[in-house]
């Protein structure tokens, strides 16, 4: 809670408790009843949406990717179609994919390389 009052205090931001949950994992029930307690959030259950996109512990199916890809798909061929011929379109979407991609992979959990 220290740290999103800092936060608060930096950007002016606030959270807001009626969206905000608390997922648990890999604590024993004490515990997350003292994080409860002390944050006031609800807990959070699995999946959820987020800006309209599947969260869960799984791993994307091929047809949530490809839902995803066709949703900014048809958001930058109406947003840039009398600006941008075929091949800049594609070059916008590759560029999209790639930096959702890099964003999720530093979040995701793999090897640690000793």
């Amino acid at each position: 809670m220290e740290a999103l009052a800092h936060f608060s205090a930096a950007t002016g931001l606030e959270e807001n408790m009626e969206k905000s949950s608390v997922f648990l994992a890999g604590v024993d029930e004490d515990t997350g009843n003292q994080i409860l307690a002390r944050t006031g959030f609800s807990v959070g259950e699995f999946p959820i949406k987020y800006l309209v996109l599947p969260l869960s512990t799984k791993k994307w199916k091929k047809i949530e990717c490809w839902f995803l890809i066709a949703k900014i798909t048809q958001r930058i061929k109406v947003t840039y179609s009398k600006q941008l011929s075929y091949a800049g379109i594609l070059q916008v979407i590759n560029a999209v994919l790639f930096s959702i991609h890099s964003f999720w992979g530093q979040y995701s959990s793999s090897p640690k390389v000793y």
